[in-house]
Protein backbone atom coordinates (compact mmCIF):
# COMPACT_ATOMS: atom_id res chain seq x y z
CA UNK A 1 0.00 0.00 0.00
CA UNK A 2 1.34 3.11 -0.67
CA UNK A 3 0.40 6.02 1.24
CA UNK A 4 0.16 9.80 1.16
CA UNK A 5 -0.36 12.74 3.41
CA UNK A 6 -2.41 15.45 1.94
CA UNK A 7 -2.44 19.07 3.05
CA UNK A 8 -4.18 19.68 6.12
CA UNK A 9 -6.80 21.53 5.95
CA UNK A 10 -7.11 24.61 7.96
CA UNK A 11 -11.11 25.26 8.91
CA UNK A 12 -12.87 27.61 8.05
CA UNK A 13 -16.70 26.66 8.14
CA UNK A 14 -16.45 25.27 5.12
CA UNK A 15 -16.40 21.52 2.90
CA UNK A 16 -13.50 20.60 1.22
CA UNK A 17 -12.93 18.14 -1.13
CA UNK A 18 -9.92 15.72 0.11
CA UNK A 19 -8.35 15.94 -2.84
CA UNK A 20 -8.82 18.05 -5.97
CA UNK A 21 -8.13 14.42 -7.49
CA UNK A 22 -6.49 10.47 -7.05
CA UNK A 23 -8.52 7.67 -5.63
CA UNK A 24 -7.36 5.78 -2.34
CA UNK A 25 -8.65 2.71 -0.62
CA UNK A 26 -8.47 4.12 3.13
CA UNK A 27 -8.90 7.84 4.48
CA UNK A 28 -7.38 8.17 7.72
CA UNK A 29 -8.91 11.61 9.19
CA UNK A 30 -7.64 13.23 12.12
CA UNK A 31 -9.73 16.58 13.73
CA UNK A 32 -7.61 18.79 15.90
CA UNK A 33 -8.39 21.75 18.08
CA UNK A 34 -12.40 20.46 17.65
CA UNK A 35 -14.59 18.27 15.75
CA UNK A 36 -15.17 17.98 12.09
CA UNK A 37 -17.80 15.87 9.32
CA UNK A 38 -17.10 13.67 6.71
CA UNK A 39 -19.13 12.85 3.62
CA UNK A 40 -20.00 13.46 0.30
CA UNK A 41 -19.03 16.68 -1.51
CA UNK A 42 -22.86 16.78 -2.52
CA UNK A 43 -24.41 16.53 1.30
CA UNK A 44 -21.67 17.17 3.85
CA UNK A 45 -22.15 20.33 6.33
CA UNK A 46 -22.21 21.64 9.80
CA UNK A 47 -25.22 19.40 10.39
CA UNK A 48 -24.88 16.33 8.19
CA UNK A 49 -22.09 14.10 7.55
CA UNK A 50 -20.01 11.40 9.93
CA UNK A 51 -18.99 13.13 13.28
CA UNK A 52 -15.30 13.67 13.70
CA UNK A 53 -14.13 13.80 16.77
CA UNK A 54 -11.61 15.83 18.44
CA UNK A 55 -7.76 14.24 18.32
CA UNK A 56 -8.89 10.66 17.24
CA UNK A 57 -8.02 9.30 14.14
CA UNK A 58 -10.84 7.86 12.54
CA UNK A 59 -9.78 5.28 9.88
CA UNK A 60 -12.49 4.49 6.62
CA UNK A 61 -11.66 1.94 4.38
CA UNK A 62 -13.74 0.97 0.73
CA UNK A 63 -15.19 -2.06 0.79
CA UNK A 64 -13.28 -5.12 1.49
CA UNK A 65 -15.40 -7.45 -0.52
CA UNK A 66 -14.69 -5.98 -3.51
CA UNK A 67 -10.77 -5.34 -3.94
CA UNK A 68 -11.17 -2.66 -6.66
CA UNK A 69 -13.49 0.01 -5.28
CA UNK A 70 -11.89 3.09 -4.21
CA UNK A 71 -13.07 6.57 -3.01
CA UNK A 72 -12.85 9.29 -5.31
CA UNK A 73 -11.21 11.81 -3.31
CA UNK A 74 -12.70 15.26 -4.99
CA UNK A 75 -16.36 13.67 -4.15
CA UNK A 76 -15.19 12.73 -0.73
CA UNK A 77 -15.06 15.76 1.98
CA UNK A 78 -15.08 17.27 5.10
CA UNK A 79 -16.79 20.25 6.70
CA UNK A 80 -13.95 21.82 8.88
CA UNK A 81 -15.18 24.43 11.55
CA UNK A 82 -13.16 27.82 12.31
CA UNK A 83 -10.89 26.66 14.73
CA UNK A 84 -10.48 23.10 13.55
CA UNK A 85 -7.63 21.49 11.31
CA UNK A 86 -7.93 18.12 9.69
CA UNK A 87 -5.13 15.98 8.79
CA UNK A 88 -5.77 13.62 6.11
CA UNK A 89 -3.70 10.39 5.22
CA UNK A 90 -4.71 8.32 1.78
CA UNK A 91 -3.69 5.09 1.01
CA UNK A 92 -3.92 2.74 -1.78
Amino acid sequence: MVITDQPDIAGDNAVHAIAASGEARVLILTAVAGPARFGSIATVGAARGVDLPTGIPVTIRASEADRTDKFNLAQVACYVPSGTTLTITTGI
